[in-house]
C-alpha cells in the first residue's frame, strides 16, 4: 500500500497531510462540514460577478489587510456599490473587517 495512504486517511477525525505545494501561511480556520444553509449563502454571495471579483482580489492580497477604498480603486467599483458587496460577503461569512481609525480593513 502507498505510504501516503497509511497516514490516517479514512480514520475518523483525521485529515490527510497537506500537499507539499501548499504555502504554509494559507490555512482554514473552520474544519469540518458546512451546514447546507451556510454553504448556500456563501455560494450565492459569490454568484455575483463583482462580489466574486472582490473576493478573489482579497484572497490574492492575503495576508495583508486592505482598506475598502483601495479595493474600490483596484477594481473600479463605486464606494456605495462596494460597501453593499462587502457587507454581503461579510454576512455570508466570507470576510471579516477590522476598524483602524475611520477605515475598515478587510
Amino acid at each position: 500500500m502507498d505510504p501516503r495512504l497509511q497516514r490516517g486517511i479514512g480514520k475518523a477525525g483525521t485529515h490527510p497531510p497537506a500537499p507539499a505545494a501548499c504555502p504554509p501561511s494559507i490555512h482554514f480556520d473552520i474544519i469540518g462540514n458546512m451546514k447546507i444553509t451556510d454553504a448556500t449563502e456563501a455560494l450565492s454571495a459569490l454568484a455575483q460577478p463583482s462580489r466574486l471579483s472582490v473576493f478573489r482580489w482579497l484572497v490574492r492580497q492575503y495576508p495583508a489587510r486592505v482598506a475598502a477604498g483601495e479595493i474600490g480603486q483596484a477594481l473600479d467599483i463605486a464606494p456605495a456599490t462596494l460597501s453593499f458587496h462587502l457587507a454581503t460577503l461579510e454576512r455570508a461569512g466570507l470576510l471579516q473587517h477590522q476598524r483602524e481609525g475611520r477605515s475598515r480593513l478587510y
